[in-house]
């Protein structure tokens, strides 16, 4: 039970000045959602790719260890989807604003 401890504001020399964690609660069967259900699917894969984690220090946020990432990927991959196709993102060779210029 964490409901009595607070990370925010902890005094001290060497501590940070505040921390945030996020969450994202889902259920398990996504399978009502459709194409949804996938594109929600890898937008949480996005996120704890390496490539979005490599954008968090742009924001000066950190990313989760590699433990986390394991515990989240297992979430992930335990969650129920219907047949549907996998999404993909354009990766670093996309040029910002002009996207592939396919």
């Amino acid at each position: 039970d964490f409901s009595a401890v607070s990370l925010h504001n902890m005094a001290g020399a060497t501590t940070w000045p505040m921390v945030s964690m996020s969450y994202v609660y889902l259920r398990k069967d996504l399978t009502g959602l459709g194409d949804r259900a996938c594109l929600l699917k890898a937008f949480l894969q996005f996120i704890i790719s390496d490539e979005g984690q490599a954008m968090l220090p742009a924001y000066r946020a950190f990313g989760i260890p590699a433990a986390v990432k394991s515990i989240c990927q297992a979430a992930i991959d335990s969650l129920m989807l219907p047949a549907c196709t996998q999404w993909s993102f354009e990766g670093s060779y996309t040029s910002p604003g002009t996207g592939q210029a396919d």
